[in-house]
């Protein structure tokens, strides 16, 4: 299961749906998604293409770099190839994910203050959930 971090997406109220269609696809292409900035920023791939070029690309040759430890220093780093385990573990991710998971913090942060309520003596348990369904209410008709 993925549980996301970050999603992109359009608004069904877009009022230009087509370009922000384009947009989308040019943020899941191969070239953005398999670029260092992205994985600096964004962490892994969803692109699973994008995904496989990167393990074949770092599991082999290219693996092995040497890289700046600092701007002050002048030490560097030799870097290593990814392990085959290592690289066994990002396939089984990539191959045995079947569902995607999406969880609103906003919710998530409802939930804690309500249960917050309850700990500290202030509302009943069934207060404290009928406080979480009110915002939970009012969020989603927002």
């Amino acid at each position: 299961m993925a549980h996301p971090t970050d999603i992109v997406a359009i608004n069904k109220n877009s009022k230009n749906k087509a370009i922000a269609y384009e947009v989308l696809k040019i943020f899941l292409s191969k070239e953005i998604q398999g670029s260092k900035q992205f994985r600096d920023i964004m962490g892994i791939p969803v692109n699973n293409e994008t995904m496989r070029e990167l393990i074949e690309k770092f599991s082999g040759e290219d693996g092995k770099t040497t890289l700046t430890v600092g701007v002050a220093i002048s030490e560097t780093m030799d870097t290593v190839p990814l392990a085959e385990s290592v690289v066994e573990q990002y396939n089984s991710i990539i191959n045995g994910v079947t569902e995607c998971v999406l969880v609103d913090e906003q919710i998530i942060d409802f939930m804690i203050e309500g249960f917050n309520e309850y700990k500290k003596g202030n509302k009943s348990a069934i207060e404290a959930a009928k406080l979480v369904q009110q915002k939970v209410t009012l969020f989603s008709n927002e």
